[in-house]
């Protein structure tokens, strides 16, 4: 009969399984507005990453929502519904009718 130890086993199991599900939530979308701007944003249920014009990059906390998400931090507010969203900085609305792609 082969002793084998499971010690060595579980640790890297409960290591992976302990990663996994916040990964498995993670969603990534990239947007196209009406005004040739781009961003994308990177989506988990405690936090998103976005990422404007491919340069400045935003760490935002998730809101209450009616419809859809809604992330903000300082003066940016991200609002995505389906496959529509916006963002407004310092109360107006910069990027608009963004479309995921």
């Amino acid at each position: 009969m082969k002793i084998v130890n499971v010690a060595g086993l579980i640790l890297p199991l409960l290591t992976t399984i302990a990663i996994f599900p916040a990964q498995a939530q993670e969603e990534y979308f990239k947007y196209a507005c009406e005004d040739g701007k781009t961003f994308e944003v990177t989506v988990r249920p405690d936090r998103a990453k976005l990422k404007l014009d491919g340069s400045t990059s935003l760490k935002l906390l998730p809101l209450d929502a009616r419809e859809g998400l809604k992330f903000a931090a300082k003066r940016t507010l991200l609002t995505m519904v389906n496959q529509e969203a916006s963002i407004e900085i310092n109360y107006a609305f910069v990027y608009r009718n963004c479309i995921v792609q």
